[in-house]
């Protein structure tokens, strides 16, 4: 082995050690925006529904809960 060659072998080990761990953290990633996504999901259909439950102002006003003047 040359003196040329061996910076080339020793960045190749280190990516051998490397890689794995940075591909587990890119697995681990990928499956933590699955799961917020469907959180995300599930919280803007609550949201959806406790809106569509409660009357706006505007509602509340011409229903005669408003004050009067």
């Amino acid at each position: 082995m040359s003196a040329d060659q061996r910076p080339v072998i020793d960045r190749l080990e280190r990516l051998r050690v490397v890689l794995p761990a940075l591909a587990q953290d890119a697995a681990e990633a990928r499956r933590a925006a699955a799961i917020l996504r469907l959180e995300n999901t599930r919280l803007l259909q609550r949201v959806a529904e406790l809106q569509s439950a409660q009357p706006t102002g505007t509602q509340a006003a011409s229903s005669g809960q408003g004050s009067s003047v």
